[in-house]
């Protein structure tokens, strides 16, 4: 594609158009359709192309880069990420979505993320196994604004995010209302859990699906710490059976009273591994007790009747 001459025409002898001849505003609006794997294959057309959709990145509230899977190598992925967000300026950036690069690492564009883009509050890096968590923290220690503005983080599947990343994303993303950390590190234990509940006050979706370590007193603190708290999974917390926690106290209390009545929704399925299962009388508690409760799943739960949970749930009307 040649770039015509200042004076000269847009059209061609055969009807063309030289689109890179357009006022920049109106290439700008036309490249704001494209999705991200569009916008990196224009960038690299021409200086007015590239810088078009950099503008349009820098415009963009919400941007997709899951398109990128299909369409560039994996192990090409971490370079288009890297120049499509360094060379924009992200202020409007409010939700970004890398779901299933798992060859992306955050090297040279998440360690600067949360400092170029103040108004994020979504991001979702599920499937993301290579993300390295020390970026997370990477571009200083001063808890600005731009570092409580995020309220939706996922990060299922990310198996490096351990046990000091969680503690950490609690101080730094005070304001979170949902976190889902499913089938993150095997090392996130009740400690850690501790430590995010004391910052994250506010958090409403916690999902801890497949975390071994996390054990009854983990829950408990987890009930305790978070009162507007509506979804808790634990689906394949093995070490999690609901039983007592040496103070006359179990964690069916504590879903029941008071600080736990906000729960909605509440995933058991898979609990109580190897062989334990759910205790006789749960749902009739949970039934009885949480009564903003409108979801319980069971699935998967070993040593549960059908007769029996019928009867539980009859007996609770």
């Amino acid at each position: 594609m040649k770039r015509a001459r200042p004076g000269t025409s847009t059209t061609s002898e055969k009807g063309e158009v030289d689109l890179s001849t357009l006022e920049n505003e109106i290439l700008i609006q036309l490249v704001s359709f494209c999705n991200v794997v569009e916008l990196f294959v224009l960038r690299r057309t021409s200086r007015a192309f590239r810088k078009a959709a950099c503008a349009a990145v820098s415009r963009a509230k919400s941007l997709h880069f899951s398109f990128l899977k299909p369409h560039i190598s994996p192990q090409y992925q971490e370079i288009c990420v890297t120049l499509m967000l360094e060379d924009a300026e992200l202020n409007r950036l409010q939700r970004l979505e890398l779901e299933g690069l798992s060859h992306i690492t955050g090297k040279g564009w998440l360690k600067s993320l949360f400092r170029k883009a103040p108004n994020l509050e979504s991001l979702n890096l599920t499937g993301c196994s290579r993300i390295i968590p020390e970026y997370f923290g990477a571009t200083d220690f001063q808890w600005n604004k731009s570092r409580h503005s995020l309220k939706y983080l996922y990060l299922e599947g990310c198996s490096r995010v351990d046990n000091d990343t969680v503690g950490l994303l609690g101080k730094k993303f005070s304001n979170l209302i949902t976190l889902r950390l499913g089938g993150c590190s095997q090392r996130i234990d009740d400690r850690s859990l501790m430590i995010l509940c004391s910052w994250a006050r506010r958090l409403q979706v916690l999902d801890l699906c497949g975390l071994k370590r996390v054990t009854d007193l983990g829950i408990y603190t987890v009930l305790r710490l978070l009162p507007s708290l509506t979804y808790l999974g634990i689906t394949g917390c093995e070490r999690v059976h609901l039983l007592d926690l040496g103070v006359n106290l179990t964690t069916l209390d504590i879903i029941g009273s008071a600080s736990g009545s906000m729960l909605q929704v509440l995933q058991f399925n898979g609990m109580g591994t190897p062989r334990i299962g759910l205790p006789q009388g749960t749902l009739t508690f949970l039934a009885e007790r949480s009564k903003k409760l409108v979801e319980v799943d069971i699935s998967g739960c070993e040593q549960v009747l059908l007769i029996q949970t019928m009867y539980e749930l009859v007996l609770s009307f």
